[in-house]
């Protein structure tokens, strides 16, 4: 990782995973081919790659860690072999085949509108995605993870569903611009994580519901 001048990267066909790190914080780099026998992209593989527009997942991989893509905001195209048996792509998001969990959002979105089945959404789905203003939770939600939201700067509220019983740590970390927070009436929410609303100078309203137990 690290190597900020690189720019274009074509990983052997004999390559079976990206490992911890690889292409840490190369923040030149703009196209990587991907071999076809690559079964796993490990943790930060391409973490904090914020010149990287597009990847193409083969059919092979059967991992990929939810800190895979974190900070990579210009990453606008993600697109998944149909053939793959583990994840999808729709809408240039990252999902598991089934369109249940989301992996990665697109940069390019200013509004989110989950699908109605999404019901989960993993650590840094929405890292470093820049433009994003709005997002609409699904309904089936239950936890938002570590670090989901980190450095969406420009998301400026968030309704929170009421089948959500925990916010985890730094879930929402350097959202400078968000100013509301809404609680749904009969929520669920017993769990608010540490720093889980950190650096949120202009923050005006959050409501806590009485059956919170834990704020860490």
């Amino acid at each position: 990782g690290g190597c900020t001048l690189l720019k274009s990267m074509v990983i052997p066909c004999q390559v079976k995973k990206c490992s911890v790190g690889v292409f840490y914080e190369c923040s030149s780099l703009e196209n990587i081919h991907l071999p076809e026998n690559l079964t796993s992209i490990d943790a930060d593989s391409f973490a904090y790659c914020v010149s990287l527009r597009e990847i193409y997942i083969p059919s092979a991989v059967k991992k990929i860690d939810s800190s895979a893509f974190q900070g990579c905001e210009s990453l606008v195209n993600i697109v998944v072999a149909d053939n793959n048996a583990k994840y999808s792509s729709d809408d240039n998001c990252l999902y598991d085949k089934y369109q249940t969990s989301l992996l990665r959002c697109s940069a390019e979105y200013e509004t989110f509108i989950a699908p109605e089945l999404l019901s989960d959404i993993q650590s840094y789905a929405f890292s470093g995605c820049m433009k994003l203003q709005k997002v609409f939770l699904p309904k089936y939600l239950l936890k938002i993870e570590d670090y989901t939201f980190g450095n969406c700067q420009k998301l400026d509220s968030i309704d929170i569903p009421e089948n959500v019983i925990a916010i985890k740590k730094c879930a929402f970390e350097n959202c400078k611009n968000l100013v509301s927070v809404n609680i749904a009436e009969n929520s669920s929410l017993r769990k608010i994580g540490a720093y889980a609303f950190k650096e949120k100078k202009k923050l005006e309203n959050i409501n806590l519901p009485d059956i919170l137990t834990d704020i860490c």
